[in-house]
């Protein structure tokens, strides 16, 4: 019987292990599993030997047995290839041969073993095998298909989850079918080991466990590696101390492993990372000490324990011995950086420079970098600037590389920042930096830093622009509330103080524990306060008040709420708060501002005396500090203000005095010189004004000096002098109360010299462009004369109601309503001109005025028929100025009122008291104002017309005699020959009467002639002589212009005819037949006279009644 070579069963081979990541220092691998575990053998097998084949060969064919017996030799022969061919040659000619399914079996074997195993097509030639319906081999084909698709699964990333599932499923049913199997500790560790490559790390520890406690584990090749690969599983999984127990297991179940090197340094490494350095560090040396291939390792891992240990000296030599020892290991670079850096702690710089400049000589750009990263730390921290640069810049130069790549750079940027001349150059670098690293550590630190050395430089722009940047890549950096810091204080130093405020707002809310946090809080008030936000500056400061601990801070934000208050003008809260920041502390740096503030807040108080005591203890307590010349200041001005200018120019000359006060001394030199103007040393002053404008000419105070000079030129009489002194100003650009003094003082030169068109121009310039003038009150008076002046009375007038409206409580207010009054009152707009009258009597203090004020109100209310009201102006007129210029007009204006209101008797009364002063004067006595003689002429005349009322008839021709005696040529004498007739007339003497009526109606053609016509057709009607009477009043009918007469005649015309009528009726009584006629037709001409010719006077129906009763007869 022939005999064949057989292929060994139950093959494995047994792949590298997959790498296990860990503590980051620690082991990167696993313990390769060599062939000499592997469960194959070279062994020659009889065809029909006892290998459990339940085929009889005499079923196969002679041809199928040959192709077996090749196939079967070439893979024992190790010629797998081959063998593979004949194994395919033999299925695809014999696929029905009872041998079939070992050959496909033996297949798989020959594709597991050829030099480049192709592990898919074994696992799916075991498959095949499997497939079979009495396969003999299901134990060893259903291990070698699970481990070809988990090596399958190891070397195709992407299917490699799909096979792990796969083999794991195959060893699950390997372990159920047979549980006894002799295979179970390779289908166990390698199912362990897909779980594990599948992230199952819990799944994996089931199954090494599982291997590990099988009956005969510890006779398994995999026992130690299934230990090993338990304890890595446990530490994926973070689960230490069972990690721990598992190594131990190994080192005390593998005595002679070869992975108890790596198993301890596994164990150290754990013992690092619980930070048990003292458990770790004989670990790491017994490793050390064994001199395997792991000893490097455990020496740098030793030494880095001793850094945590603080042992410094001791890390340094382990590290020394690590680069001694073991020149060439890839730690080299490495200890020697850490050994420097452990001498840099140590405060060996020396040595730390040594080791780090060992590096520099290294191949290896890498370590370079990071030696001269602390070389130039070191140069840094010994405050060598310029060695941190050299060093840098070489660096650079020579090419960095690596994680400490941006740090050189970093060290070069800081270093330069520190010089003024570089911190461009250094900003520029900071951005490169952050550029380049944007999104890292080290991007964030390079905004900050850019952003900060832009800050120093004071370029707040650039800084504002960094921090804006940091803020959007890295708002949620530790350096963000130190970033928002710079942003604020750019914002702050750039006028944007709302802004600023709004900053330090969001940057409180960011970091609520921040030890900068009580500084944070104050400079947003500061912020706030100088945004004006006064109101805010208070609540927020009143709210932090808990988190403000040291005196010195709540004494500034005492200070900061009580200034606040002051601009807030809630001046009794602001000395209160002011008051208590000195009682918290009067030792920090500001407090001497403290009290200049309260006294500003007590002299705005109306406390003089307060403010005085305040700033005299700035003095006493610091004087010769920038507070005290600043009180020194205020107290020139307190004293300026109360006109001591001896005081204030005390003041002034200590602090031209002191030589580190060149702030306030421009100041101090105009205050000294306007002294001298006050005093009017107006030369003196000149010297000191004109020492402003030579040293200080582009000085705000220069405009002010500039004006002062031109005041005391115009007062030296040198109005040239001034007046170029003012343009020269106004060339100089000023504005606000500089533009506004300027140009007022030129007005004032030009109605000196009395150019009213050019005062009124700078006048009204002024008024248009500073309207908030503190003396506009002057300008709009000055103004509306200087319109007067020209004529343009409508604009005078506007501007004195323009001073009213706006003024009404300055003293030109009354003057102003006067003007506004008389115009009014000019203009028969006399309820106006009395409201206006009547403020300038309120408001005046002066007398003269007060007395034109009363008599303008009488006017006004005279010819408003308010006659009581008039007599009590007047009368108070006369109380406030009894001996005024307008006496004798107020006392004859009391009786006109009661003589108007019908109270003849105290009228009369008044009249006659009027009259003693005008006979006191003496006859011939003439005022020199028109206005004011025909005021004496009404004394007589309505004095005489008051007793006409009273029936006075003899007293009423004394009267007229008098007035006629003293003022022959009246422009009343035809009303004074009137109303002589008229008393005679009343007195019955009718000659006479008809001779004073015939002087007025013989002389003049005015009403009072045409009434004195009247009524001598009336005397003679009275004494039935109407031949006589019809005469005279037709002279009154169609005399005096006829047709053409003025109303107040057409009046007696309609009269007269009226009466004519009436005596034509008496002759009708008196006679008969045709002279009856005539006479009828005489009196109904006169009634039809009145109808046509005066058809809206009263006496039309009268006349129409009459004729109508002449008609019928």
């Amino acid at each position: 019987m022939n005999q064949y070579l057989l292929p060994c069963q139950g093959a494995l081979i047994v792949l590298n292990r997959v790498s296990r990541v860990g503590n980051l220092q620690s082991i990167r691998r696993h313990k390769a599993i060599g062939v000499s575990k592997l469960l194959l053998a070279a062994c020659l097998v009889g065809l029909f030997a006892s290998d459990g084949l339940g085929q009889d060969p005499s079923e196969s064919s002679e041809e199928a047995l040959a192709v077996y017996a090749d196939a079967a030799n070439f893979q024992n022969n190790g010629a797998f290839d081959l063998a593979i061919a004949e194994w395919k040659k033999f299925l695809d000619k014999h696929a029905k041969d009872p041998l079939a399914s070992k050959a496909a079996h033996y297949l798989g074997i020959s594709q597991m073993r050829k030099e480049s195993p192709d592990y898919m097509a074994a696992s799916k030639a075991f498959e095949q095998a499997l497939a079979a319906k009495d396969f003999e081999l299901v134990e060893e084909a259903l291990s070698n298909r699970g481990w070809c698709l988990f090596a399958a699964g190891q070397n195709d990333q992407a299917n490699q989850a799909k096979r792990f599932q796969e083999a794991l499923a195959v060893f699950d049913s390997l372990l159920k079918k047979f549980p006894e199997t002799k295979f179970a500790d390779q289908a166990l560790f390698y199912s362990g080991e897909a779980a594990y490559a599948s992230g199952k790390p819990a799944d994996a520890v089931g199954y090494y466990q599982r291997l590990v406690n099988l009956p005969k584990g510890k006779e398994s090749p995999l026992y130690c590696d299934a230990l090993y690969a338990n304890g890595v599983a446990l530490e994926d999984q973070q689960l230490w101390k069972e990690a721990l127990a598992a190594y131990d297991g190994l080192i005390g179940g593998c005595a002679d492993s070869d992975l108890l090197p790596e198993v301890q340094i596994r164990q150290a490494d754990i013992n690092v990372r619980l930070q048990q350095y003292k458990e770790a560090a004989p670990l790491f040396r017994k490793v050390a000490d064994s001199k395997t291939r792991l000893s490097d390792y455990a020496l740098f891992r030793l030494a880095f324990c001793a850094v945590q240990l603080q042992d410094l000296d001791s890390a340094a030599k382990t590290y020394d011995e690590l680069i001694t020892e073991y020149p060439k290991s890839q730690f080299a670079s490495a200890a020697l950086i850490a050994a420097g850096q452990s001498y840099y702690r140590a405060g060996k710089f020396d040595q730390a420079s040594a080791k780090f400049q060992e590096v520099l000589k290294l191949d290896d750009a890498v370590a370079a970098t990071e030696a001269a990263h602390w070389l130039a730390t070191i140069a840094a921290k010994n405050n060598k600037t310029d060695e941190v640069i050299a060093i840098a810049r070489a660096a650079i130069a020579k090419g960095i590389d690596g994680f400490f790549a941006s740090s050189v750079k970093m060290d070069l940027a800081d270093a330069l920042s520190k010089t003024p001349a570089t911190s461009q150059e250094a900003i520029d670098m900071y951005a490169a930096i952050a550029k380049e690293s944007a999104g890292e550590p080290v991007g964030a630190r390079a905004l900050y830093n850019a952003s900060f050395t832009a800050l120093q430089n004071r370029d707040h722009a650039s800084a504002g622009k960094f921090a804006e940047q940091f803020m959007a890549e890295y708002a949620k950096d530790p350096l963000a509330p130190d970033v928002l810091y710079v942003a604020a204080e750019s914002q702050l130093q750039t006028g944007k103080a709302k802004e600023a405020a709004a900053t330090y707002d969001r940057l409180l809310q960011l970091s609520e524990d921040h030890p900068s946090r009580s500084l944070w809080i104050l400079r947003g008030a500061t912020a706030a306060f100088l945004a004006e936000d006064y109101a805010g500056v208070v609540d927020r400061l009143t709210k932090a008040k808990g988190a403000l601990s040291t005196p010195e801070q709540k004494a500034e934000s005492e200070f900061m709420i009580g200034s606040s208050h002051y601009r807030l003008e809630k001046l009794d809260e602001a000395a209160k708060m002011l008051e208590q920041s000195r009682k918290t502390s009067s030792q920090w740096d500001q407090a001497a501002d403290v009290l200049v503030t309260l006294g500003r807040v007590q002299l705005d108080a109306g406390k003089p005396e307060l403010a005085e005591t305040s700033w005299k203890q700035v003095i006493a307590e610091a004087g010769t500090s920038g507070p005290a010349f600043q009180a020194r200041y205020r107290l020139a001005l307190l004293a300026s203000g109360n006109e001591d200018f001896d005081e204030a120019k005390k003041y002034y000359d200590e602090i031209l005095a002191a030589e580190n006060q060149a702030a306030l001394k421009p100041y101090a030199i105009y205050g000294s010189g306007w002294c001298q103007m006050k005093k009017e040393q107006y030369e003196e002053a000149l010297v000191q004004l004109d020492l402003v404008l030579k040293e200080y000419k582009d000085h705000p105070i220069a405009k002010d000096a500039q004006l002062a000079r031109g005041i005391c030129l115009r007062k030296l009489g040198r109005d040239d002098q001034a007046r170029n002194a003012y343009e020269d100003l106004l060339r100089r650009g000023p504005a606000g109360l500089e533009l506004g003094h300027a140009l007022y003082e030129l007005a004032l030169l030009e109605v000196g010299a009395k150019q009213p068109a050019k005062a009124s121009a700078y006048l009204k310039r002024l008024v248009g462009e500073v309207p908030q003038y503190p003396e506009l009150d002057k300008v709009l008076y000055e103004l509306a004369w200087a319109m007067r002046d020209q004529g343009d009375e409508a604009e005078a007038i506007r501007h004195f109601g323009q001073l009213v409206v706006k003024f009404p409580k300055t003293p030109l207010a009354a003057e102003a309503s006067y003007h506004v009054g008389q115009q009014q009152f000019d203009a028969g707009n006399f309820q106006k001109a009395a409201g206006a009258f009547s403020t300038a009597a309120e408001h005046t203090t002066d007398p003269a005025l007060l007395e034109k004020a009363y008599y303008k109100l009488g006017w006004s209310g005279y010819q408003l028929k308010n006659y009581d009201g008039a007599k009590r102006s007047f009368e108070k007129q006369l109380k406030v100025a009894p001996e005024g210029p307008l006496k004798l007009d107020a006392m004859v204006m009391i009786a006109e009122s009661m003589f108007k209101a019908g109270q003849f008797a105290p009228a009369l009364e008044g009249y006659r008291q009027a009259r003693q002063i005008v006979l006191a004067e003496g006859k011939g006595a003439r005022a020199a104002d028109p206005a004011a003689q025909q005021l004496r002429e009404l004394i007589f005349l309505h004095g005489g017309q008051a007793s006409q009322q009273l029936k006075n008839w003899d007293e009423a021709l004394q009267w007229f005699d008098q007035m006629r005696d003293l003022y022959p040529s009246t422009a009343y004498l035809p009303q004074v020959f009137y109303e002589t007739g008229y008393c005679y007339q009343q007195l019955k003497q009718y000659p006479k009467a008809l001779q004073y009526y015939g002087q007025v109606a013989a002389n003049y053609r005015d009403e009072v002639a045409a009434r004195a016509r009247f009524m001598m057709g009336e005397i003679h009607f009275s004494e039935r002589e109407l031949t006589k009477a019809i005469p005279e009043f037709q002279r009154v009918m169609f005399g005096f212009g006829g047709d053409k007469a003025p109303a107040e005649i057409k009046n007696w015309q309609a009269k007269s005819a009226f009466e004519a009528g009436r005596c034509g009726e008496l002759l009708i009584q008196s006679t008969a037949g045709e002279k009856r006629a005539s006479a009828i037709g005489i009196a109904q001409g006169f009634y039809e006279y009145i109808a046509e010719k005066h058809p809206e006077h009263e006496l039309v129906a009268k006349a129409n009644e009459r004729k109508g009763v002449l008609d019928r007869l």
